[in-house]
């Protein structure tokens, strides 16, 4: 049994590692947008030797991105630490086009930024993000000036400075200007294009030991273009945060923000000597078909099939949520009502919003509970008590949801039926309960099964989480993995520990 749990659990761990390397291919998220980019460069003219370099966007926590044209014909590609660099080279005669092709996914991110610890950074190891450069002018009497008018020396949280330095920024009136502008002609001229605003806001936080640095790419839609777009990264909290001044992204970026560099770079470089044009079309696409290799190809079936995205979600993430309530039955000493129900219910949650269905949850129980005290006085019998309990609940369900819709508190459009099926089951659950054994011993184990539903919530309803089990659903072999060994359970559960513990310490 051992070797079986082990393999299940391992297995598609192993499996999941090794498939990025056998595909070279990303997995797309097939809720979200992508996007097919094409560079298109024209070069006229005669030169012995012509030299363009650019940027090609790089796979990251945000970011998934497939290459088409191939890196092989003809073309150099090299990384340095932030970057992947291409470069065309040949021989012009006439009429040269240049033109790359990739699909790319990203995704928007959005950072607590008040929970970000405010850490002392080693400077040595920032240095490149903290010096001055031509364009970043950190130590100019401007600057200085601007920094003590907003206080910015009495101040060593970077949280505080970044906030207020970018509100400063961000009131600076936006103007389009092609031409480089750099930190200080932003800051004169009280209008700057984003790579103006970029190189101030760097230059403000460089000057205050927060590491900082230019950040360049595309905004994705459906459009043919020669505008790229730069915004800033600030190493704060331990973790680089974006900021876009031009665009009022304070913390957080979009999801058609595609990063193509890292640094004070341009986007294009090449030598001169002929003419040059170039062009970035840019169009949204259909989940292509990644070759996930997965145990059930789902992103085929989202695409082909037209299947909704809940309902394969709740099959996915069931198994998970009922593995959640097992551990918290099994190894903390958990009561809940049943095993499925605090996943259904946390489902209901995910579609209601969890203090929607808290209320909606509780008032349910609440109205079970006054309702059964006449019926039990009147001593009827099980199943017709159970069926006007259903009754009696199924119309204050329908109260309840003409009043969450009034307040806004759920979207009209929203599926609630599900909801109200799986609370009318536990209805039925908790009215057993009473009638087996006490109200009080019922209403202990709604509060219970009430703390393991919010949980389930917060796990099943985390994006990534989601993403996880969509793109690799052999995870489901693991969570067998995992209830084959907790099915060996022997030990003690952690609420047993304070009935039991005292026995322990004797030595009985």
């Amino acid at each position: 049994m051992k070797v079986t749990a082990l393999f299940c659990l391992i297995g598609p761990l192993i499996w999941i590692g090794i498939k990025p390397s056998i595909l070279e291919k990303p997995d797309f998220n097939p809720n979200l947008p992508i996007y097919e980019v094409t560079y298109d460069f024209t070069l006229t003219g005669n030169k012995d030797a012509f030299r363009v370099h650019s940027f090609l966007p790089q796979n990251d926590f945000r970011q998934s991105v497939q290459l088409i044209t191939s890196l092989d014909t003809g073309i150099e590609s090299e990384f340095d630490s932030e970057n992947h660099l291409v470069t065309w080279r040949g021989s012009l005669k006439g009429d040269t086009t240049l033109a790359f092709k990739f699909l790319a996914q990203p995704r928007a991110v959005q950072y607590e930024f008040e929970e970000l610890e405010s850490m002392e950074i080693q400077t040595s190891d920032f240095d490149q993000y903290l010096n001055p450069t031509e364009v970043i002018q950190v130590r100019h009497p401007d600057i200085q000036l601007l920094l003590h008018q907003l206080d910015a020396n009495e101040n060593t949280d970077a949280r505080i400075l970044a906030r207020s330095f970018f509100e400063y920024v961000d009131n600076i009136p936006s103007a389009k200007i092609s031409t480089l502008t750099d930190a200080v002609t932003c800051l004169q001229n009280q209008r700057c294009s984003c790579n103006g605003k970029s190189r101030l806001l760097v230059a403000l936080f460089r000057s205050q030991n927060i590491p900082a640095r230019m950040v360049g790419g595309l905004i994705l839609e459906d459009t043919s273009k020669r505008t790229s777009h730069a915004w800033v990264e600030a190493y704060i909290g331990n973790q680089w945060v974006p900021f876009d001044a031009l665009n009022g992204h304070f913390a957080s970026l979009p999801a058609h923000y595609l990063t193509l560099y890292k640094g004070d770079e341009f986007l294009i470089r090449r030598n001169t000597g002929y003419d040059f044009d170039y062009m970035y079309h840019i169009k949204s696409m259909d989940n292509p078909e990644t070759g996930s290799m997965s145990l059930i190809p789902l992103n085929d079936m989202f695409q082909n099939a037209s299947l909704p995205v809940q309902p394969l979600l709740f099959l996915l993430l069931l198994p998970l949520g009922a593995l959640i309530v097992a551990i918290f039955k099994n190894v903390i000493g958990v009561q809940t009502f049943g095993v499925f129900l605090p996943a259904l219910i946390a489902f209901a949650f995910i579609e209601m919003g969890i203090l929607a269905g808290t209320i909606f949850f509780s008032s349910v129980i609440g109205i079970i509970a006054l309702v059964g005290i006449p019926l039990s006085k009147w001593q009827l019998l099980y199943t017709p008590k159970i069926v006007i309990l259903l009754t009696v609940v199924t119309l204050f369900c329908l109260i309840c949801i003409q009043f969450f819709i009034r307040f806004g508190w759920v979207d009209p459009s929203s599926a609630l039926l599900f909801p109200v099926i799986i609370l009318t089951m536990v209805a039925d659950k908790f009215a057993r309960k009473v009638e087996e054994e006490s109200l009080a011993k019922a209403a202990s184990v709604f509060i219970q099964t009430l703390v393991v539903t919010v949980f389930c919530t917060w796990i099943l309803g985390a994006e990534r989480i989601q993403d996880l089990f969509i793109h690799h659903p052999e995870l489901l072999i693991s969570i067998i993995g995992v209830g084959l060994f907790l099915g060996k359970w022997i030990g003690l559960r952690v609420s047993e520990y304070a009935r039991f513990g005292q026995l322990n310490n004797a030595g009985v």
